[in-house]
């Protein structure tokens, strides 16, 4: 990261609120620098954001709406997924992890945005939880493409990357070994499999794989070879041990994941890329296989959630919020703000109105 990126993110504040335009839209506040040049400096690379993100169709990919510059605020504009990222829904709902086929749903879903991103020559470099979206509607969708990059150079196709940067530093735990290791064989696609598994782990587990080491500790654990795991009846000792790699509940200890379930998350964190299969591939795997005659979509696992879209927030938020809105709304000078309902902590609903001039 350059220093001007070091000095936006000591000197932003990030808010967020919604717009209601028929369907709700989500506009992050990115970053409200001190000085003006690295507001621009941001500025040019939500924009570099933009134009990668515009190429990208598919209806598990987050779409992004628009980025714009609002005086001191970076702002984009994406579509609500209203049940938030599978992160929210473990810290909120699921503490000890997700059920079997409610991963199931969600992962067939992250594999189909994989590989598209794939066959378009893309590397996404940030699979996890807190970037994997759901909406009331059944809706999973892949988000967080700050770190995505090409395998594309001046229409030659590259196979492997080497870039490392300090922008990295957020995505540690989910980073596959080949990246982390830094040698000159660098990575390709495939480090977006394993980081799927990793993120698999983390649904059914309910905890990220080496959250609880120093970045050192993880790092030597994955280049040696250590392999995260689900953690059910099948892995776990039968009395409590000191590995904070294997540290369960009883409830953890009960429950049973299918012997699929469990080859599939070895597959996708084999060691060497070479070993682990495409996007394409996993598709196929009959860990989704024994569940496809159900067909069931996301909702339906929670219908006893309250979407964002129906959950109240207090006043003290509720005025935070507006103040935010009303300076956007001021500086656009493009729509008026009516408040319709509150729908969730740094969220806001308003109608858009277009004025002719």
């Amino acid at each position: 990261m350059s220093n001007s990126s070091n000095l936006i993110a000591k000197n932003a504040s990030v808010s967020f609120c919604s717009v209601e335009v028929g369907r709700y839209v989500v506009f992050p506040c990115i970053g409200k620098a001190n000085n003006r040049k690295y507001n621009v400096h941001l500025a040019k690379e939500k924009e570099t954001d933009k134009l990668i993100l515009s190429q990208l169709k598919h209806s598990n990919i987050l779409q992004l709406v628009d980025v714009f510059v609002a005086g001191s605020d970076i702002l984009i504009v994406t579509p609500l997924m209203d049940y938030g990222s599978v992160k929210d829904l473990i810290h909120f709902r699921y503490h000890f992890g997700l059920p079997e086929q409610l991963i199931a749903t969600v992962l067939y879903d992250v594999l189909l945005a994989l590989e598209y991103l794939h066959d378009h020559d893309f590397i996404h470099r940030s699979v996890r939880c807190s970037h994997i979206l759901l909406s009331s509607q059944g809706k999973v969708c892949l988000s967080g493409f700050r770190l995505v990059a090409s395998v594309l150079e001046s229409d030659r196709r590259l196979r492997k990357l080497h870039e490392f940067t300090e922008d990295f530093q957020s995505s540690l735990m989910w980073f596959a070994p080949e990246v982390l290791e830094q040698n000159i064989a660098g990575y390709g696609v495939k480090s977006d499999i394993y980081s799927l598994g990793i993120a698999g782990c983390e649904m059914a587990n309910g905890f990220v794989p080496f959250s609880n080491m120093s970045n050192i500790q993880m790092f030597w654990e994955k280049l040696r070879g250590v392999t995260p795991r689900l953690l059910d009846g099948k892995t776990l000792p039968a009395i409590e041990t000191s590995d904070p790699m294997e540290a369960s509940t009883d409830e953890q200890r009960n429950r049973w994941f299918s012997d699929k379930f469990h080859a599939f998350i070895e597959l996708c964190l084999k060691f060497h890329p070479c070993d682990r299969p495409s996007a394409k591939a996993l598709l196929k795997h009959g860990f989704f296989r024994q569940y496809k005659k159900e067909c069931r979509s996301v909702s339906s696992f929670l219908a006893d959630v309250n979407p964002l879209s129906t959950t109240s927030m207090g006043v003290f938020w509720l005025r935070i919020r507006f103040q935010l809105l009303w300076q956007i709304a001021v500086r656009r000078n493009s729509f008026a703000i009516v408040i319709t309902m509150p729908i969730h902590i740094g969220h806001l609903v308003i109608k858009k109105k277009y004025f002719k001039h």
